[in-house]
């Protein structure tokens, strides 16, 4: 294994707990892949530890890919928490923090589920961070 190369993958829950950890631990990993997470738990915890990376950091060496489905948004449980609105606001921010390292990578899945997007998240985070540098 690559020291240098290491990923963490998340999805759902897991993906809350990539996102949390970009922003508690930067630099654990250099690739992050968060699918379909709600991101609004804990009192909006998350919001706060970003923009308080932000404040006190120029740059975020890191890979991130976020993805969520589509039709997500048509789950009453998964809508609920978010899965859409908070992975597309927290790739929007971070784009717009503008950090000079990061690569940032954003898939909206046209058509797909919670119960459907975890195969397409590692397929697409696999083909774009890997295979298509």
């Amino acid at each position: 294994m690559d020291p240098d190369d290491h990923a963490l993958l998340g999805y759902s829950g897991g993906g809350a707990f990539v996102a949390y950890s970009l922003f508690a631990r930067p630099g654990a990993f250099s690739k992050y892949i968060c699918g379909s997470a709600g991101l609004y738990y804990g009192d909006n915890v998350l919001w706060a530890m970003e923009e308080r990376y932000a404040a006190e950091h120029d740059d975020l060496p890191a890979d991130v890919f976020l993805a969520a489905g589509e039709a997500e948004v048509f789950e009453p449980v998964i809508d609920a928490f978010g899965a859409v609105s908070s992975v597309t606001r927290l790739g929007e921010t971070l784009n717009f923090r503008g950090y000079p390292s990061l690569r940032l990578h954003i898939k909206l899945m046209p058509g797909e589920t919670h119960g459907t997007m975890l195969p397409h998240v590692l397929n697409w985070a696999t083909r774009t961070l890997w295979l298509e540098r």
